[in-house]
């Protein structure tokens, strides 16, 4: 996507990054029995698309606008939307108090401020490391069921984590450790 849409070709370690990272996830997702596709899979990556744009997007405006500015106009956005759909749901529904705080608890702090700290973060690096960086969210959602919902880890598990942290070492470091101790031995030797 990165490449499409800003016609800037990321390098071979992102590229190879976001492919362990794909593989890594599908360790995560798809069923064993088979990698048949399912309807939510097919909506997962519908979203997962509308994701990647809106890394690209903050990527590309995060480098020309104030990343407080656009965060206000995407909490904006979001709730014009959310109104939007509210309105065209058939079912009604009544909110109490304690609902209205949830409701603002999400939209401070699951919103807000999550938006803004990848608008600041974004502003630093570019959207494919973002991305991997971002699919770490399968790592802890994984291991969050292992903690609270008492699934069970199996190597599939560990291996699809074991796959996305490689893809994300791949990326950031470009494997510069290992360049680093073959000039320390060859500084050693000489």
């Amino acid at each position: 996507m990165y490449w499409i849409v800003l016609r800037r070709t990321p390098d071979k370690y992102s590229i190879i990054g976001a492919v362990l990272t794909i593989i890594g996830i599908s360790f995560l997702t798809l069923e064993s029995s088979s990698l048949a596709l399912s309807w939510g899979d097919i909506l997962t990556l519908i979203c997962a698309l509308g994701f990647a744009l809106h890394i690209i997007s903050i990527g590309y405006y995060t480098k020309k606008h104030h990343p407080i500015k656009l965060t206000i106009l995407q909490i904006f956005t979001a709730f014009i939307l959310s109104v939007s759909a509210m309105l065209f749901t058939r079912e009604s529904f009544s909110i109490n108090y304690k609902g209205f705080i949830s409701v603002m608890y999400l939209g401070a702090m699951g919103t807000t401020v999550t938006f803004l700290l990848q608008n600041v973060a974004q502003k630093y690096t570019n959207a494919t490391k973002a991305a991997i960086i971002l699919s770490t969210e399968a790592v802890f959602g994984t291991l969050a069921s292992v903690i609270f919902l008492g699934e069970v880890l199996n190597i599939k598990m560990i291996l699809g984590c074991f796959i996305i942290f490689t893809g994300i070492l791949i990326a950031e470091t470009k494997l510069s450790f290992i360049n680093s101790k073959k000039n320390l031995k060859t500084e050693k030797a000489g």
